[in-house]
Formats: structure tokens, C-alpha cells, sequence
């Protein structure tokens, strides 16, 4: 079977071990790498030489000093045997082949002065064909050495100018990013401007609305005041007799009776719905019943109905005079609103309203 003959270059690949690392291993420890072939760039090496070539690697990667591979080698490998073809074989041929001349070109000297001349013939021409074998095999070696080196020095330019090849395209994806948001960024400052914009018209609409609802109603107020003037004056125009008369506020009377107190409108609702004036006044008249004598009387005064009540029993005389206007509250409903009251000529505090609310409540409720 043909035996497999690997150069440097092969080896380091197999391998993965720089080209200028092997060709140092080859140079450092030749004695113990076999190898085959007469020198310089006919050296061969055998598959097994791939053995020595990785244990130099491992030893050297656990921080192994040179002797200590030497010697682990010569334990290991011992000395390689010499290539076959080398600087021994051809000085002993050239030495042959010397000797063979010189006796054909001497035949009549004397074998002593013979055998002495071709020994030295010999001895010279064999140490200069192994200076010379030995100079050019070295010369061989340095040269695949600088092959393997300049090889190893362009893969490592080739790696340079891809490493730069992509600084260069991330440079540039770099830049097309930065601009890119800054466009974007421009874009969301034109956006929140719009925004902002928009926002101030927002603004000035909704208090535009406000001032507008407010001209409204003062607008409304002004109205009700004006109808409420118009009512007060066509009842006066329809005769003061009917005052006299006792005529009543038929409008106010269907309203619910509240009382404004702390911003907002009290009432008096019970299972029969609210509790308006004409229920107020029926508990009024009830007095009647009770053997008293009850006079009512209303009068309209600018926007407001007063009544004036006057209940003699035996020799007591109440008097009860009240100011009841028709306002609309913020929920837009029509309610008749207790301005003020009087007992006896006396103007009758908040507090008391609010026990007369909380008595008619528990009268009306049940």
C-alpha cells in the first residue's frame, strides 16, 4: 500500500496550527519528526509525523519550555531516522565513482601511490558534497519557511482588509441609522408641535364655550326676570281688587317648595312625589279645622308672590308672612323657591326653615 507524504502547509491545516508555528516546530525538533526525501522543498513527512506535530502543540499550550518538549519527545518518539537519499548516500556515490575513474586513468602507477591518491580524491569531494547538501537543504527549509510565512502574513492581510471591509459597512449602516432617527426625531418634535397647536385651539375653544354659556345665562336670567316682571305686572293690571280678593299664584302653587341653603336646593319629596306650595298651604288651612279662624292672602311684589297668613283662635293672633319666588335650578327644573318668612314680624333664621323643612317631612312622609 502507497504510504500518504504530507507537506508543511497540508499539516497545518489538518491540524489548525498556523503555518509559521510548524514550520518552528520543523526547525526547533527535527530530530525527532521523521520525515522523507533528500531535502529543501522534496521534503516530505509521513501521516505519522502528524502524531509528533500535535503533541509538540498540546505540550506547548500547557506552557511547556522547549527542553521540556526535547525531552518529552525523546522519551516519547526517540531520535527519527535519517530520510533516505540524503548527503551520506550521495557522497558515497560521488566517492565510487571517483575511485572508478582514477584506477582506469592509472593502470601502470603504483597500487600503493593508487590507493592513497583515490582516498583522498574521496575524502574531499564526499565532506564538500555534504557541506553543500547540507547548505542547500537549509536554504530549502528557509525558503519554505518564508512561503509558509508570507502565506500566513496574506491571510492575515486578507483578514485585515475583510475586518476593515466591515468596519466600513458598519460605519456606514452607523450613519444611515443616526440619520434615520434623526429624522425620525424631527418627524415627533413636528408631530408634538402639531399637537401643541391643536392643544391651544382646544384651549381657546372650550373658554370661548365657557364665556358664550356664561352670556347665556346671564341671557336666561335676564328672561326669566323680564317674564316674571311681565306676570307681576299684567297681575297688577288686572286689577288690584283681585289682590284684595285674595287671588292665588296659580303657577307657584304645582311647584315643589324648597329653600336655598349651602349652594344647593332643599326640598321635600315623599311617596306622592314632591312637596309643593299648594301642599303648604293646605297645611295651613288645616288650622281651620282645629277651630281657628285662618285668613290667607297673596300679593304680587316685582318678581316674588307674598303670602300673608293670619290664624286667630279665642284671643291669640299668629301672623305668618312668606316671599316665594318660581326659579329654575341648574338641572333645569321650575321649583318655587322660599326667599324669606316672618312669625309674628320677625324674619325667621336659616335654622328655623331648616326644622320647618325637617317637620314638614316627617308630616308629609307619613
Amino acid at each position: 500500500m502507497t504510504r500518504e507524504f504530507l507537506s508543511l502547509r497540508e499539516i497545518a491545516r489538518r491540524l489548525n496550527i498556523p503555518p509559521s508555528s510548524v514550520a518552528y516546530y520543523k526547525d526547533r525538533f527535527s530530530a525527532h519528526i521523521p520525515k522523507h526525501g533528500a531535502g529543501g522543498r522534496r521534503v516530505r513527512y509521513p501521516a505519522e509525523a502528524l502524531a509528533v506535530f500535535r503533541e509538540i502543540r498540546q505540550m506547548f499550550d500547557r506552557n511547556w519550555t522547549s527542553e521540556q518538549v526535547e525531552q518529552e519527545l525523546a522519551a516519547s518518539f526517540g531520535a527519527a531516522e535519517p530520510p533516505g537519499g540524503g548527503a551520506g548516500g550521495l557522497a558515497g556515490g560521488v566517492a565510487a565513482g571517483v575511485w572508478r575513474r582514477g584506477r582506469r586513468a592509472g593502470d601502470d602507477a603504483r597500487p600503493g601511490a593508487r590507493s592513497d591518491a583515490a582516498g583522498a580524491g574521496m575524502g574531499g569531494l564526499g565532506g564538500l558534497n555534504a557541506g553543500l547538501d547540507g547548505l542547500l537543504e537549509r536554504m530549502s527549509g528557509l525558503l519554505e519557511s518564508q512561503a509558509l510565512f508570507r502565506a500566513e502574513i496574506d491571510g492575515l492581510r486578507g483578514e485585515l482588509r475583510a475586518l476593515r471591509e466591515e468596519r466600513d459597512r458598519a460605519v456606514e449602516r452607523g450613519a444611515e441609522e443616526v440619520a434615520r432617527l434623526h429624522g425620525d426625531l424631527e418627524a415627533a418634535r413636528r408631530e408634538l408641535d402639531g399637537l401643541r397647536s391643536e392643544l391651544d385651539a382646544t384651549r381657546s375653544e372650550r373658554d370661548g364655550l365657557a364665556r358664550e354659556r356664561e352670556a347665556l345665562c346671564r341671557e336666561r336670567e335676564a328672561l326669566l326676570s323680564e317674564r316674571d316682571e311681565l306676570r307681576a305686572g299684567a297681575a297688577g293690571a288686572a286689577g288690584g281688587a283681585a289682590s284684595r280678593a285674595g287671588a292665588e299664584p296659580h303657577a307657584l302653587l304645582g311647584l315643589p317648595l324648597v329653600i336655598f341653603k349651602d349652594g344647593g336646593y332643599l326640598g321635600v319629596s315623599g311617596p306622592k312625589g314632591h312637596f309643593c306650595l299648594r301642599d303648604f298651604v293646605g297645611l295651613l288651612e288645616r288650622r281651620r279645622s282645629q277651630g281657628a279662624e285662618v285668613v290667607l292672602r297673596w300679593s304680587a311684589r316685582g318678581g316674588s308672590w307674598e303670602l300673608a297668613v293670619r290664624a286667630t283662635e279665642g284671643e291669640q293672633v299668629r301672623e305668618l308672612e312668606l316671599s316665594v319666588r318660581e326659579t329654575v335650578t341648574p338641572s333645569n327644573n321650575r321649583v318655587a323657591r322660599l326667599e324669606r318668612m316672618a312669625v309674628d314680624g320677625r324674619e325667621a333664621p336659616d335654622r328655623y326653615l331648616l326644622l320647618l323643612f325637617r317637620k314638614i317631612r316627617e308630616e308629609f312622609e307619613s
